[in-house]
Formats: C-alpha cells, structure tokens, sequence
C-alpha cells in the first residue's frame, strides 16, 4: 500500500519527481511510494489507480516547479480546469483534510516542493479549492539534500 504520493506536472516536474521518486523511496521504501509512472502498470486504468491511492495515502508531496501556474492548453490555465489531474489531486487531498470529522485519523501530511526557479502560489493565484495550498510551510527542492529536511517529519507522522 502506498502511504506517500507525489503529484507533480509531467510537462515541466519530470526530473525532479524522478529524483523525489528514488529519494522517497530508498528512504520510506519503494512499496510505500506512489508515483504514477512506476506504480501504475501498462494496461490499468489510469484514474482508478489514482484516484484509489488519493483516498488512502497519509503524506502528500506536490512539486511545484517553474511555470505551475502558467501551464496551459487550448482551454486555458490547466490549473484553473476542473479535469485537470494535479487540480483534482490536491484538491481532493486539501478536501480530505477540510472534510474529516472531530476526533477521527490524522489529516493527509502536505508538504509542497519547491524547485528551483520556482516559488510557493499565492492564494490569489489558485482555484478556491487550492487556496488553503498557500498557507502550507513549503520546502526547497533544488537537490537531495533538501529533502532530508521532510525525513523526520515523514517518519513522525507515519509513526
């Protein structure tokens, strides 16, 4: 089962995502780690699987690279679609955490990463379901070593 998901944007978080993949991996291990590419397999349905490993991961990593918010198509600011899948993704994990009752399991841990040339989204910039995003304590994302920062975090929420 994967506790942790990365969400981040193909066109512009290739890389990086790649790098994030191997370090959360090698640290949480690699069963623990959703990661779209390597976790879904040719052939299973695409939104399932996500949509599955939302509802169940416990830490939540969207890398926020250069370019996030201006990513566009035909039909303007990806973001600003509602069928745009790192829209639905964070969405339905910031709704997760809004939604959950008194008393019940501890929220999604969210921790947006920050890549180089790139900068954490002000509200006023995102869709109303994303705004409660700007308010997050973001880390830098240049290399690995930032990422040990998110290590003792991640293995104190993950218990």
């Amino acid at each position: 089962m994967s506790r942790i998901f990365i969400s981040y944007r193909r066109s512009i978080s290739r890389y990086a995502a790649d790098m994030l993949h191997q370090f959360c991996a090698g640290q949480f291990g690699w069963q623990f780690v959703f990661f779209d590419r390597e976790t879904i397999q040719p052939g299973e349905p695409f939104p399932d699987r996500i949509v599955q490993a939302l509802s169940r991961c416990e830490v939540f990593l969207p890398l926020i690279g250069p370019r996030w918010l201006e990513v566009e198509d035909d039909n303007g600011l990806r973001l600003h679609q509602p069928e745009d899948w790192v829209r639905q993704e964070i969405a339905t994990v910031l709704g997760r955490n809004r939604d959950r009752p008194a008393g019940s399991a501890s929220p999604v841990l969210v921790i947006p990463l920050i890549e180089a040339g790139a900068s954490m989204p002000t509200a006023e910039r995102l869709p109303d379901e994303l705004k409660s995003l700007s308010e997050l304590n973001a880390v830098i994302f240049h290399n690995p070593r930032d990422l040990e920062l998110i290590v003792a975090v991640i293995n104190e929420h993950l218990g």
